[in-house]
């Protein structure tokens, strides 16, 4: 196989490159082809790529995650880090600590992904702008904040508007317990119920707003104490919903 006929079959089969010759192997045009078709190819090619930086940049403006190959220089490397954070934000977890610790940096890769708050530096996951922002287009992500906003409503409603159900699970336990958070959190999307305080599942108003607000192929009911499971009133939400 030449040159021009691997870059070819990169096209449809960027995987082959494990396979070339070690002659092609070196060969940047086409080790380039490769990894602008497939980030892992970065995993594979010789060490001296992995330290090139117009390689790195091809890898991860493809893919953020291509930084976990790239030489470890590139960690400290702001505009690599930028960018790969830019096309996913949790390639934060390979980026030095100097970055996790910057909050424009923080920002711009939760907005991006909202599971990079798990790898911002723990300073950052007390700043409520960028927990708020993590949370509320990925509810269950609030497991990864500070204690302290685990209690923050204005934090935990935007959590819920996620319409993420899991995120009533990692609210704080105390707050569990309150009526007005349940009913907030059934509201956005009745799944909530299943993280709910027992004593809730027993409440027949919330479980008829979870029944009303449920979306999903899942049964709500299911989660609901038996006790309402042939509730008229339930019932006959459910069978106007089919």
């Amino acid at each position: 196989m030449n040159k021009k006929e691997a870059i070819k079959l990169f096209e449809t089969q960027p995987w082959t490159f494990k396979d070339l010759s070690a002659e092609l192997k070196k060969d940047k045009d086409v080790v380039i082809a490769a990894i602008k078709q497939s980030f892992y190819i970065l995993e594979h090619v010789d060490p001296l790529f992995k330290k090139d930086k117009e390689i790195v940049l091809t890898a991860v403006k493809k893919n953020g995650g291509a930084l976990e190959f790239a030489d470890k220089s590139f960690r400290k490397d702001k505009k690599i880090v930028l960018t790969a954070i830019k096309t996913d934000g949790t390639a934060l977890e390979y980026a030095d600590e100097i970055f996790k610790k910057d909050e424009k940096i923080a920002l711009i890769a939760v907005k991006q992904n909202s599971f990079a708050l798990k790898y911002v530096d723990d300073s950052l996951k007390k700043n409520k702008k960028i927990v708020k922002e993590a949370v509320k287009k990925m509810g269950q992500v609030l497991r990864f904040a500070d204690p302290s906003l685990k209690k923050d409503k204005e934090i935990i409603s935007a959590g819920f508007k996620s319409r993420d159900s899991s995120t009533l699970k990692f609210v704080d336990e105390t707050l569990k317990k309150q009526r007005e958070i349940v009913l907030e959190a059934v509201k956005n999307t009745g799944l909530a119920l299943q993280h709910a305080d027992d004593s809730f599942k027993k409440d027949k108003e919330i479980v008829m707003v979870a029944v009303e607000n449920n979306d999903s192929a899942y049964s709500v009911l299911d989660y609901a104490h038996k006790s309402l499971h042939k509730d008229p009133d339930i019932l006959a939400i459910i069978r106007k919903k089919k």
